[in-house]
């Protein structure tokens, strides 16, 4: 990435139009697009520092011997073994998508950023935190407070099916954490 990459106005976007892995000739992007990632106003601050002094055809991140920034060096930096094993670099992309949900950044706007060609690729990345459906029907459940739970045995001694009176919907786990079955599944 370019310091003429690094726009300021009309809001700070960095351009991501090329992909430069470790060890192999920058190119094109997966999708042969590119996409405008907004900068958060905390980390705009480093970003601009990354910038100061710099021409537009140099590199914006670089190591501190001038060197390109690759995941090696950040992946030593950070000691990327100890504070996320098993992970990738990559993967800081869920993160994201799903701090940005957390955030109530519409999904559409998500799947913009991470430049995703469908939405349901989208969601896959932001399926972890539910749906704001779920999230509201939670906080509907918490609110009922103890009032609203049933124990196993009172639902065994209801005339229906010892748990289909505490089901609200198919799928949906009853008071007592089991799952929704239909006889034929007991």
């Amino acid at each position: 990435m370019r310091v003429r990459d690094f726009v300021r106005v009309p809001m700070p976007v960095l351009l991501v139009s090329r992909a430069a892995p470790e060890r192999v000739e920058a190119k094109v992007t997966k999708s042969g697009k590119s996409r405008r990632m907004p900068i958060a106003d905390r980390v705009l601050s480093l970003v601009e520092a990354c910038a100061d002094g710099k021409g537009p055809d140099e590199l914006l991140f670089i190591t501190k011997s001038g060197h390109q920034m690759h995941a090696s060096p950040v992946k030593r930096t950070v000691h990327w073994s100890t504070v996320a094993p098993g992970r990738r670099i990559h993967d800081l992309r869920q993160t994201a998508a799903c701090l940005w949900q957390g955030k109530r950044v519409d999904p559409v706007t998500v799947q913009s950023w991470l430049r995703h060609a469908s939405i349901a690729t989208t969601n896959i990345y932001l399926h972890p935190l539910g749906s704001s459906a779920d999230r509201t029907d939670l906080a509907r459940l918490n609110a009922l407070g103890a009032r609203g739970v049933r124990s196993r045995q009172q639902c065994a001694m209801t005339s229906m099916d010892p748990c289909r009176r505490c089901h609200v919907s198919a799928g949906r786990k009853g008071s007592h954490g089991e799952s929704r079955l239909s006889e034929s599944n007991r």
